[in-house]
């Protein structure tokens, strides 16, 4: 018998209905969370004409200020109704579904100038991260 699997994308496919709510509130586990957008922005340094891959964008959050500032975004999710609601948001981008415990996709193995992420590396298990070293 296979394990269950600790990350499920059906919780994520669910949620995606009320996400944008649930990071709106400034309560665990999302206090700061704007902050949090606003530090990793700071971070990159966006300039108009950067290539961003964004991995684990979710509703593209933080992908929408990258385009606002003229970054070129490629997306990566595995939730489809969380891509789906990033795509409402952000035209301007390229989406991918793609769960980060395999491989990128050939489409994505390009160079980028950034590689960003809010929210996801949390939810791997340590020794699972460590794995990727």
């Amino acid at each position: 018998m296979l394990p269950s699997d600790p990350l499920p994308c059906s919780e994520f496919d669910i949620w995606a209905e009320t996400y944008d709510a649930s990071v709106g509130i400034d309560q665990f586990p999302f206090h700061g969370y704007r902050d949090v957008l606003r530090r990793i922005i700071a971070l990159a340094g966006p300039i108009p004409g950067l290539s961003v891959l964004d991995l684990g964008t979710g509703m593209g959050n933080l992908a929408l200020r990258l385009v606002a500032l003229g970054c070129d975004l490629w997306c990566t999710d595995f939730s489809a109704p969380m891509l789906e609601k990033a795509r409402q948001k952000l035209s301007a981008a390229y989406f991918f579904l793609h769960d980060l415990r395999d491989d990128l996709p050939i489409e994505i193995n390009l160079p980028f100038d950034r590689i960003v992420s809010a929210y996801v590396f949390h939810h791997f298990e340590l020794d699972e991260t460590n794995d990727h070293r």
